[in-house]
C-alpha cells in the first residue's frame, strides 16, 4: 500500500488556499525559470509566512542552485509548519548530506520513515547514507528494503552496484584474460 504524498493539498480549505497561492511559482519551476519562481515565491513568503508550500518550493529552488544553507532554512521552516511533508523531509535529508551533517540526515530520514515506511526514496537515502559512512550492515538493510518498493531505474542501478560492492567479487565469475 502506498502512503499519500504530503506535497499537494490535503483537502482542508487552508491547504487548498495555500497550494493555490504557490501554483504559478510551481509552474515557473517546472518550466525551468528558477529565478522568476524564486522572486514570485519570496513575494508570497512576505505575505504568507505560514505557507509550508512557499517554504518547500523555495527550499527546492535553493537546493537546485546549490545554495544548501538557504535550502535548509526553508526546509526546516516548512517542516515546522507541516511536519509530515515528505518531499521536504527528503530535500532536507539530501541538503544535510551536502552540508556534511550525515548524523542529522540519518535521524531525519529515520523519523520520516516512521510515517512513510514503504517510501523508496527514503530507503535509498538511508542506504546510501549508511554506505557512505561505512555502516555496511545498516546500508544493506535499507538497500535490500529498497528492492521491495523501488521503481526508479537510476536508483536501482546504484543499489545493485552498492550491494555488489558489499558482497565482493563473485567467486563463480569467470575471469577472461584479454591480453
Amino acid at each position: 500500500m502506498s502512503v499519500p504524498s504530503q506535497d499537494s493539498p490535503q483537502g482542508s480549505p487552508h491547504d487548498l488556499e495555500a497550494w493555490e497561492a504557490v501554483e504559478d511559482g510551481v509552474e515557473l519551476i517546472r518550466e525551468g525559470f528558477l529565478d522568476e519562481a524564486q522572486a514570485f515565491l519570496e513575494g508570497l513568503e512576505a505575505s504568507q509566512p505560514d505557507n509550508a508550500y512557499v517554504h518547500a518550493h523555495l527550499g527546492h529552488i535553493a537546493f537546485q542552485k546549490e545554495h544548501f544553507a538557504a535550502a535548509l532554512k526553508h526546509y526546516v521552516q516548512a517542516l515546522k509548519l507541516q511536519p509530515r511533508f515528505l518531499s521536504v523531509s527528503l530535500g532536507c535529508v539530501w541538503t544535510l548530506r551536502h552540508l556534511n551533517r550525515s548524523d542529522e540526515a540519518v535521524r531525519l530520514a529515520v523519523e520520516a520513515l516512521r510515517f512513510y515506511p514503504e517510501d523508496s526514496d527514503l530507503l535509498y537515502a538511508l542506504g546510501t547514507l549508511h554506505h557512505a559512512r561505512g555502516e555496511l550492515t545498516a546500508a544493506r538493510h535499507f538497500l535490500e528494503a529498497w528492492r521491495k518498493f523501488g521503481r526508479n531505474a537510476e536508483q536501482g542501478a546504484v543499489v545493485s552496484a552498492l550491494l555488489a560492492d558489499m558482497d565482493g567479487p563473485d567467486p563463480d565469475a569467470i575471469e577472461v584474460d584479454m591480453n
